[in-house]
């Protein structure tokens, strides 16, 4: 149980920063190609825009905690992941009260962010503390190498030149395309030493256990 819930931890951190970072990166081409057209003009894209880059950031939050509730599940903890919720709406409800009139849509969406990583940093010590699923120090360090890698991969897909081709919403699909791709591609390969690293650990862990 451990060693499973431990590697899809693993797993959905790199899955939600891939994801996370090429929303990041690519915006306003999603925005562009999703939803330009008519009424929606480029004050729409730049609204939304900000608001998909804030909420980008709660993609890897939000799924570690759904995936942490459903562990607290099975271990028939049920009041964690209530408790872990009230905490979310709280948070969620101060940040917007005290900063929204100042910082607008801004805040509205880096609330909802802030709730979830709240909530799932909350959830995952009370777990690991009663089932000790996680290394706190190899975590940290996996996740740093993800993101420097996955970050790396995202900014060098962005100077890739897409040449237009008169329709904006055209072009900004070409873009995601071409760049989504390349993107995927690369954070493979720049994951691929994290990835032989954790699986060498794993098979370590195995031989020790046999002997």
């Amino acid at each position: 149980f451990r060693s499973t819930c431990s590697k899809t931890i693993q797993i959905v951190t790199i899955c939600g920063l891939i994801c996370s970072i090429f929303c990041m990166f690519e915006a306003r081409d999603i925005n562009i190609a999703l939803f330009k057209s008519g009424a929606f003009d480029d004050k729409s894209v730049e609204m939304t825009t900000t608001a998909l880059v804030f909420y980008s950031f709660a993609v890897v939050t939000t799924l570690l905690r759904d995936m942490l509730k459903n562990i607290s599940f099975a271990m028939q903890n049920t009041r964690s992941p209530l408790v872990g919720s009230l905490i979310n709406c709280a948070v969620n409800v101060v940040i917007m009260v005290l900063f929204t009139r100042r910082y607008g849509i801004a805040i509205i969406t880096l609330s909802t962010t802030i709730a979830s990583l709240v909530e799932m940093l909350f959830l995952f010590v009370l777990v690991n503390q009663q089932e000790n699923i996680v290394d706190f120090r190899q975590t940290a360090i996996n996740g740093a190498y993800s993101l420097v890698a996955i970050l790396l991969a995202g900014y060098l897909v962005t100077l890739i030149p897409i040449s237009p081709l008169g329709d904006e919403r055209l072009n900004s699909l070409l873009a995601i395309a071409i760049r989504g791709i390349v993107y995927l591609a690369l954070s493979v390969v720049l994951l691929l030493p994290l990835l032989t690293m954790s699986k060498n650990r794993e098979l370590v862990k195995s031989l020790r256990r046999k002997t």
